[in-house]
């Protein structure tokens, strides 16, 4: 998995082929495969190097990737409780997107939403939700994990 994922890096975003990419192990996401043929288990890299792994971010999120007709997503590795509060930001993201509102996640579970009023951060999807439906988005409110 290292070396296909070494090559495919490189091949698709468009590094040089004798930089040593320095990953250390990869492996797909462990688990069930999926049932639903659209949807693929994640594959985890583990870069040797901080920097490689920040430019070979930065690079996929520059571009967009296509594999096997599915649109191939890069992402942070986060730990477990972070993964679960960037999940109730789920339909929230969703009602943006359709509303076309560029919004972001920062760390650690945030959501920053670019306003016609300026940027607006919540630190909670209840928040984010309650503010999305005062804006005329139809958007349900979660229930929060969290007790902020």
């Amino acid at each position: 998995m290292s070396s296909f994922m070494d090559t495919f890096l490189k091949r698709e975003l468009s590094l040089r082929q004798e930089e040593d990419l320095q990953i250390q192990h990869a492996h797909r996401s462990l688990g069930p495969k999926p049932q639903d043929k659209h949807a693929a288990r994640s594959i985890l890299v583990n870069f040797q190097r901080f920097d490689m792994k920040d430019k070979v971010l930065r690079a996929a999120w520059a571009k967009k990737i296509i594999f096997d007709s599915k649109v191939i997503t890069f992402a942070n590795d986060m730990p477990t409780e972070i993964n679960n509060k960037m999940k109730e930001y789920k339909d929230i993201k969703k009602s943006l997107k359709e509303a076309k509102i560029r919004f972001q996640t920062p760390y650690p579970a945030k959501l920053r939403v670019h306003l016609e009023d300026g940027p607006r951060v919540y630190k909670t999807a209840k928040e984010a939700a309650e503010d999305a439906r005062k804006r005329g988005l139809s958007v349900e409110i979660p229930r929060s994990s969290d007790t902020d």
